[in-house]
Formats: C-alpha cells, structure tokens, sequence
C-alpha cells in the first residue's frame, strides 16, 4: 500500500475510533454503542481505508482460528 494511502487508511481508523468515544481496543468492545459509532464512521471511509479494512479482517479473523485450533501464531 502507498505511503499516502496508508497514512488515509490510519486517520479514518482514528478518526473512527473517537468517533465512539474509545481510546482502547477493550473500550471498543464494551459496549454496543461505541462500536455502532466506529462502524457507522467507517461506513463513510475511504474506498482504499475499507479495502484495508476488509483484508486486515480477515487476516486477523485467519489468526484467532488458527489460534483456536491449537495452530501456531507465526510471528512477524
């Protein structure tokens, strides 16, 4: 990802982080609330910050089930 994409990717994340009010990822999670705020702000993202989005989902979704299933995390 370029340099100026990444950076846009990061300031809409923030951006939809506050949006909710959390600061953590745990005060994302503590109620229904702050994550539909962070949701809602995301849905008006960047084209490029979605895509992002969408592929750092999955990846981390990969992780937690592998994880899950007794598989090594790799590190890196």
């Amino acid at each position: 990802m370029e340099q100026d994409k990444r950076k846009a990717m990061i300031d809409d994340l923030f951006d939809a982080l506050a949006a909710g009010g959390a600061v953590t990822l745990n005060e994302i999670a503590s109620g229904p609330h702050s994550f539909e705020a962070v949701l809602a702000k995301m849905y008006h993202a960047s084209p490029d910050t979605k895509k992002a989005m969408k592929e750092l989902s999955a990846q981390a979704r990969a992780v937690l089930f592998r994880h899950h299933q007794g598989g090594a995390v790799a590190e890196g």
